[in-house]
């Protein structure tokens, strides 16, 4: 256990405290994935460096971030593979189902399961204060905080001042390719914490590791007994900063996707005849590829509700205890399902659609594969070789800012792209890319699945453009038997799921604040702490207490005035994406980082900047190439090391579109005043409509702008950006599309 840290040297004359010593070995071991013989001869290296051995032995080290919480491992019963009970003191256990053993008979680590109280993570989570700060209640965001679901819960006094609400996921992925073993986490993260504070601190719950599919009621068991608790009665916690308080826990959303969603209601999956997870409607089974697929060509049918699904659960057990012939299920209820226990969380409403896996990988994809597929050859909106060269072309010359995510490859691949090099194409390239080599019609569909996924991936939406993008979705779906009538393929679950959409919006808020990108990237995570074959589930389990352990602590330790600058940028440049250290913080959420270059204004700069601060300046400035306003980076154009990325196109919270030019520091004449000023290139308005669909009135320029390089110089405070935006080549012009939002990351 860590002592409170005075500053003490490692040793005299060393740059760093012991308690900073700590941290960064910690750090280098998780970072570079150090086996317990690879620990032994790190410490004993560097014991051979100080002037007397101060590390000591790897257990001894290691206890010291060993204080997380208590992991649980469990086994599962060899004769019916339900979750065997914890064992008594002489190893001793009993089944349900009547077997009988011993853990050393039954002790399996390629197939088990390894418990991690929600409880000690979030007692852990509320004692950091800088978390605490950023709790909220309601936000400004449309987030979950934002939703309907959280707002009524709140005004029932459901949810307490206190207490904290969860989302979570539990999905199965392969962390080795050569071997058929596959790691199912449970994972969660807590809906007040703001998108990118919560991303990085996610709970791990649980974790399953083995060669056989889980039944993910029995894996799902500890967690929903903990949860019970959790809401019924609570924990005392010290909240920092307020002291000791009664804190429950709520479950709110479950984020995963088709595949696992269906299991998980008790529900028969998409491919039958009520496939759907959130309506009644029923789908048709037509051939497809030498078999059948099951189409979606209704639009919504009745809501399911939980006196619905009960009352199905009931029909079908009475029908199966009443006949000598089985019943699969009724309605799509095919059986009941552990996570109706779950207090406050409701089984059909919980769930949310998840856009990743539905809109990205399922809708685009499959618009882009009829596109191309030479059956179509004779459509109109088949897309030739030649035209999908042109297309490919096109993309090629697009250079994203740092948010996005570039492709890799040509859109020929698509298949194997993420889901957030889809995103990118989808939310910025496509409309532009796609002139020309589209039909007008069929372009202007195209428009509505862009508006309506723009609108629903915002920081903020407003009711007005809620309900343009609820009319646009509903239409695009609607019209695709309209345009395609040869192509009933298309009518597939995931463009039904579409429907979808506007409603777990009213529920939960913006797409992005459920999604399983956070979830998705923890896997990644968890992936990068296996450093072997052996005992996997308890090396991950391990490295993640460590890692939350080093977190908490450095989070108090390098914020502190006389932390180590050494050490504190030694440690962001192991375990964070950025590192501060050649930055300089200006003032009001403003860093410009590098070293700065003096640098003459021209007569006309010299001009504008007046202008903007009412004041006469210096002819000389301190010109910086990067900096970072409100978390967002943006580059000068004059930064040539960076020629993948272009971050120097904003819109000003005037409308008026730039790119920066300059960053510049410059002095008030005969002052020692200084101001932070962008030197900007204006970018001026075609006011060209490239696209409208005149049946609901919705125009492209609502979400894009047709601009024109000028050689306009214009000045602002930094401040005054409203976004970043993508430029992409549009004929002789381009167009400027603002990024949707920075909340989210992939």
């Amino acid at each position: 256990m860590f002592q409170a840290d005075v500053r003490q040297p490692l040793y005299e004359g060393a740059q760093i405290s012991r308690l900073e010593s700590d941290i960064l070995i910690m750090s280098f071991i998780i970072r570079w994935g150090l086996e317990e013989k690879g620990i032994d001869h790190l410490l004993r290296l560097l014991d051979c460096h100080m002037p007397t051995a101060l590390l000591g032995s790897r257990y001894r080290f290691l206890e010291k971030f060993d204080t997380g919480p208590l992991m649980k491992v469990r086994f599962f019963c060899p004769e019916c593979s339900d979750m065997l009970p914890t064992e008594d003191e002489a190893g001793d256990m009993e089944c349900a189902c009547g077997f009988k053993g011993n853990i050393k008979d039954v002790r399996n680590d390629e197939n088990c399961f390894v418990h991690l109280p929600i409880s000690e993570q979030v007692q852990q989570i509320l004692g950091n204060r800088d978390l605490v700060r950023q709790m909220r209640k309601e936000c400004g965001e449309s987030d979950v905080v934002s939703g309907n679901i959280y707002k009524r819960l709140r005004a029932r006094g459901v949810i307490g001042d206190n207490d904290v609400t969860l989302q979570w996921n539990i999905d199965g992925f392969r962390p080795f390719k050569s071997s058929k073993a596959t790691m199912w986490p449970i994972q969660a993260c807590i809906n007040e914490l703001p998108p990118l504070t919560r991303r990085a601190n996610m709970l791990l719950c649980g974790l399953y590791y083995g060669k056989s599919k889980p039944d993910t009621d029995v894996i799902l068991k500890p967690f929903v007994d903990e949860l019970q608790t959790l809401h019924t009665v609570g924990m005392n916690c010290n909240i920092a900063g307020y002291g000791v308080h009664l804190v429950k826990v709520h479950t709110l959303i479950c984020s995963v996707d088709s595949k696992v969603r269906a299991p998980l209601q008790g529900l028969m999956k998409f491919n039958s005849l009520f496939g759907c997870s959130f309506c009644l409607t029923r789908s048709t089974s037509v051939e497809h590829g030498g078999g059948f697929a099951q189409i979606y060509d209704w639009g919504l049918g009745p809501p399911r509700t939980s006196e619905q699904y009960i009352l199905a659960l009931r029909r079908l057990e009475n029908y199966n205890a009443t006949h000598n012939r089985h019943k699969s299920n009724v309605e799509g209820v095919k059986r009941g399902s552990v996570v109706v226990l779950l207090p406050v969380f409701h089984i059909i409403k919980s769930f949310v659609p998840d856009y990743r896996h539905a809109a990205l990988e399922g809708v685009v994809v499959s618009f882009w594969k009829h596109w191309t597929n030479s059956d179509y050859e004779g459509e109109l909106w088949y897309l030739s070789r030649a035209k999908r060269m042109a297309l490919n072309s096109k993309l090629e010359t697009i250079v994203p800012p740092a948010e996005l995510t570039r492709p890799r490859g040509t859109l020929d691949d698509i298949a194997l792209w993420k889901a957030s090099e889809i995103k990118s194409f989808l939310l910025y390239y496509s409309l532009p890319c796609l002139k020309d080599l589209l039909p007008d019609r069929y372009w202007r569909h195209w428009l509505l699945l862009v508006y309506s996924m723009t609108v629903f991936l915002r920081e903020k939406i407003i009711p007005e453009a809620f309900f343009e993008a609820q009319d646009a979705i509903s239409r695009f779906v609607d019209d695709i038997k309209v345009l395609y009538p040869n192509c009933r393929s298309l009518y597939t679950f995931n463009t039904h799921l579409l429907l979808h959409f506007p409603k777990a919006v009213q529920n939960y808020g913006s797409l992005w604040s459920s999604s399983t990108f956070p979830f998705e990237h923890f896997n990644g995570v968890l992936t990068r702490l296996i450093n072997g074959t052996q005992s996997v589930p308890m090396q991950v389990c391990r490295s993640f207490v460590r890692l939350r352990q080093v977190s908490q602590v450095s989070a108090s330790v390098f914020s502190h005035e006389s932390s180590s600058d050494v050490g504190k940028s030694l440690y962001y440049s192991m375990l964070s994406k950025y590192t501060s250290s050649q930055s300089h913080l200006y003032y009001n959420g403003l860093r410009l980082f590098g070293s700065p270059e003096m640098y003459t204004l021209s007569l006309v700069e010299k001009v504008s900047v007046e202008r903007l601060l009412g004041r006469r300046v210096e002819g000389k400035a301190k010109s910086y190439r990067r900096m970072i306003i409100r978390g967002t980076v943006f580059h000068s154009s004059a930064y040539e090391s960076l020629s993948v990325r272009d971050n120097s196109i904003a819109k000003m919270n005037n409308g008026v579109l730039v790119s920066i030019h300059r960053i510049i520091l410059v002095k008030i004449f005969n002052s020692l005043e200084v101001f932070c000023v962008i030197v900007c290139e204006l970018l001026q308005n075609v006011y060209e409509e490239i696209c409208r669909n005149n049946v609901l009135d919705i125009s492209a320029s609502e979400i894009l702008h047709t601009c024109r390089v000028s050689k306009r110089i214009v000045s602002f405070i930094p401040q005054n950006i409203l976004s970043k935006c993508v430029s992409v080549p549009y004929g002789n012009d381009i167009c400027v599309i603002p990024i949707v939002n920075v909340t989210e990351r992939d």
